[in-house]
């Protein structure tokens, strides 16, 4: 807040002072605890001394001893290295804002009610009946009740009753054509009420911009988030796609370029397991899920290959046989065989799970190579649900961390070189494991070799980072 009062005088003044002053306690104490990244200065306080009557006198103390802390939990590389460095980096991109077409968000929003309003014909024709889908009484009455569909494996809510979440539809979306329809129904509804009212709102007719809130501390692996409105959750996907993407334009002169890495988690789980079948793939440019499909399921037609990428990707987030069979829609003991499997071709990233599990329960927390934290007592739990979640917190932490402290390492690094090369670029959002620039056009070929450069070089992992760029004057 108080870098972006000052930006708009000097925009960047955060590279002529020196930032290792500068101790922001709400950085601090979330890196201490990634589980709360949103209390208040007084919240703080509190938490690190109960009963005080007046917190705010006692911020010098608990700063020292904040800091203290840091340096006893080895955290001050991802303060100083990181975080620190960063919070500029997000000052500037929230004071640019992204344009916004106001009129192409209207004709998205008309879009999507008329989708709606098919989807809601066609849910109406397959319960033989009209009822709300967004009340759980009425839905649960057309499910179980009038269409029969088997109640079995899903969760009941803490009243009884069968939930009907969208973890327990998904369980049974292959036993009628009603339940993708509602799914779809909810997809959109939420478009609706969240997604265009929410920009709509945060749009400025001044600007014809609209500015996001990047939250830093916003979760516990490292990830940025953005709020008011949430830009990360665009949907940029599927034929309604196409009229959101038109809405987000670049500035007369400018043009978008955006840069994403390509399976950074899965690289980094090569990384971090050493498998030499998985660490050949990416360094030999194999197709990793067809790799995976041939040596699971025999061959690399397009299911197979959907199914490997779910199965990759389900591996990198602890994912369990149980876990697995909802997600491929098959029993269980079907979905233990294909893990298995996948361990026996990859057996690296066996050891690696087992290695992982095993620290954590040793020092009840998970790190990244750059000693970024998640603190998970819970992994020596009595609970098995709580120790199962656990788990699959120490194995996927060190990856999607590791995915976001590279991604800040490199909007670091490409800030460093817009600024003394004083180039007419702009980073205006990050998305996961993308960046997206707003850049003058004859800045745009100079950019984009160093954007290739940071990027992939940021740190040297065993196989190559890779990332894919594209360009656009509207969102792609």
């Amino acid at each position: 807040s108080i870098f972006k009062e000052i930006f708009k005088d000097d925009f960047y003044f955060d590279k002529k002072i020196s930032l290792n002053k500068i101790y922001d306690l709400k950085i601090i104490f979330w890196l201490l605890n990634p589980h709360k990244g949103n209390l208040s200065l007084e919240e703080i306080i509190t938490y690190q001394n109960p009963n005080l009557k007046q917190p705010l006198i006692f911020a010098l103390e608990t700063t020292k001893n904040l800091l203290s802390k840091l340096k006893e939990m080895d955290l001050e590389r991802v303060y100083f290295e990181i975080e620190l460095p960063l919070i500029g980096i997000l000052a500037r991109m929230e004071l640019r804002g992204i344009k916004v077409d106001v009129n192409a968000i209207e004709e998205f929003k008309e879009k999507l009610k008329e989708k709606n309003n098919q989807l809601l014909e066609e849910i109406y024709s397959l319960a033989g009946e009209k009822f709300n889908p967004n009340s759980p009484i009425q839905l649960r009455q057309i499910l179980f009740e009038k269409l029969k569909i088997p109640t079995k494996g899903l969760t009941k809510t803490s009243k009884g009753k069968i939930s009907t979440q969208e973890t327990d539809l998904i369980k049974i979306i292959h036993l009628h054509p009603i339940v993708s329809k509602i799914l779809d129904y909810r997809k959109i509804n939420k478009l609706l009420t969240t997604y265009t009212d929410s920009l709509l709102k945060n749009y400025n007719p001044q600007t014809k911009r609209i500015y996001t809130i990047f939250n830093q501390t916003g979760t516990s692996t490292g990830r940025i988030s953005s709020e008011n409105p949430n830009l990360q959750n665009l949907p940029l996907e599927g034929e309604l796609a196409q009229y959101l993407k038109k809405a987000f334009i670049a500035d007369d002169g400018y043009i978008f370029i955006s840069a994403d890495y390509s399976q950074i988690e899965l690289r980094i789980l090569a990384h971090l397991s050493q498998d030499e079948n998985l660490i050949s793939a990416f360094k030999n440019n194999l197709d990793i899920h067809s790799q995976t499909a041939k040596m699971v399921f025999g061959d690399d037609t397009f299911e197979s290959r959907r199914k490997a990428k779910t199965i990759n990707f389900g591996i990198c987030y602890g994912i369990t046989a149980k876990g697995l069979a909802e997600r491929l829609q098959i029993p269980v003991s079907s979905a233990s065989k294909l893990i298995e499997k996948f361990y026996y071709f990859y057996p690296g990233v066996k050891k690696l799970k087992e290695d992982l599990i095993e620290f954590a329960k040793t020092y009840s927390y998970a790190q990244t190579l750059f000693g970024r934290k998640r603190f998970i007592p819970e992994i020596n739990y009595q609970s098995y649900r709580e120790r199962a979640l656990a788990e699959r917190i120490a194995i996927n932490m060190p990856i999607q961390g590791l995915a976001a402290d590279l991604l800040k390492k490199a909007m670091i690094d490409i800030d460093n070189e817009i600024y003394q090369k004083n180039l007419p670029v702009y980073l205006v959002l990050t998305i996961h494991d993308e960046l997206v620039f707003e850049v003058k056009e004859e800045a745009k070929e100079e950019i984009k070799v160093i954007i290739k450069d940071k990027m992939e070089n940021v740190y040297k992992l065993t196989v190559p980072l890779v990332i894919n760029i594209k360009e656009g004057y509207h969102l792609e």
